[in-house]
């Protein structure tokens, strides 16, 4: 009787402990008990029994969080939607809001959407780019009051109705912005050869908050050519922009160095970077190769670059490779704006 006396006594303290425990850190801001989960998305429509949502993105600026999604509640289409909490997600908007307005909703021919990326810059603007997922159009929409009116309609990017006969395709896109109007798109599409699939990847630049937008630039050299094995296979784009500005974009690049070769080329990471916002890209004439470790005949994949920056002149990457003959990440290091790189070090630890 004793002992079980004593191992209640001991059970409680351990109970006591445990809840001065756990109070002490709630008092402290040290943990936090986690909330149920919240709805953000609206379930309203003409077939809400077949609504389906997907492809979410966020974006945080102060208190403000800003949840972009897919959806397809009218119809056969997606549209692309946006809700906002303005007290760090704890309680949301009752009606979300359809971004591509310049479709009628739910539409399937030319008008749905396969993905929607948010940006937000200093001036508390909020840019949404959407990628249509027919003939891969990109459409940039922008609030000025961080996402609680959106004027207007979106803007096109990319003219993909150009080529009629044999349409291009942008597979994916990325978009920055700046808090003083400055926004970049840059996407990837197969406009040399839409037949074969063979990519570039491209940008265009709005200095007025996306309401016009300069003419296109070819971020990789696009040789162009006379004969398929010549069009570019550029693909995967990444990109960041540092402290002082430089906007650098890495790709994949699949082009084989001999002309004359039907083979496909194992890929590479090849980047540049722009001082200019994206009008001009260094360095003139040329690209930066971060993956220097394979060559000759045995040459490996290289894939998946992802790129971070950080202050002035301040540029990471990392990227998938082949060449222990498994798939490892590598990293490398540039401290001087993009001109020159560490020598690669691999980052993960698994056997080669």
């Amino acid at each position: 009787m004793r002992r079980m006396e004593r191992d209640r006594k001991m059970v409680r303290k351990a109970v006591f402990a445990a809840v001065a425990l756990v109070l002490g850190l709630l008092a402290t801001g040290a943990a936090v008990l986690r909330e149920p989960d919240l709805q953000v998305d609206v379930n309203e429509g003409l077939f809400l029994t077949s609504s389906k949502t997907r492809a979410p993105r966020i974006a945080l600026q102060g208190g403000s969080v800003y949840a972009i999604y897919q959806d397809r509640r009218y119809f056969t289409g997606y549209d692309s939607y946006v809700n906002l909490s303005v007290n760090q997600g704890g309680t949301w908007r009752t009606g979300d809001t359809r971004l591509n307005t310049n479709f009628p909703p739910g539409w399937a021919d030319g008008g749905s959407m396969e993905l929607a990326v948010p940006a937000l810059d200093d001036a508390g603007r909020l840019y949404v780019m959407m990628l249509e997922d027919l003939l891969g159009k990109v459409f940039v929409h922008v609030s000025s009051d961080g996402g609680v009116t959106w004027p207007g309609d979106p803007q096109a990017v990319t003219d993909n109705d150009a080529d009629e006969v044999n349409p291009w395709l942008t597979r994916r896109a990325l978009l920055e912005a700046t808090g003083d109007g400055t926004v970049n798109v840059i996407w990837e599409d197969n406009r040399s050869n839409p037949s074969t699939g063979y990519g570039n990847v491209r940008v265009r630049t709005s200095f007025d908050a996306a309401q016009t937008w300069g003419t296109e630039v070819s971020i990789n050299i696009d040789e162009g050519g006379g004969g398929e094995t010549n069009f570019e296979r550029a693909t995967e784009p990444a990109v960041c922009r540092d402290a002082a500005g430089t906007l650098y974009v890495a790709y994949r690049d699949r082009r084989d160095p001999n002309p004359q070769s039907t083979l496909p080329h194992p890929g590479r990471i090849l980047l540049r970077y722009s001082n200019d916002n994206g009008l001009t890209f260094l360095p003139a004439g040329a690209e930066v190769r971060l993956d220097a470790g394979d060559s000759g005949p045995t040459q490996s994949e290289s894939q998946a670059p992802a790129l971070a920056c950080g202050g002035a002149g301040v540029v990471v990457a990392v990227w998938q490779d082949r060449r222990n003959g498994d798939d490892d990440i590598f990293f490398t290091l540039s401290t001087d704006g993009g001109a020159t790189w560490s020598a690669e070090s691999r980052v993960d630890d698994a056997p080669a």
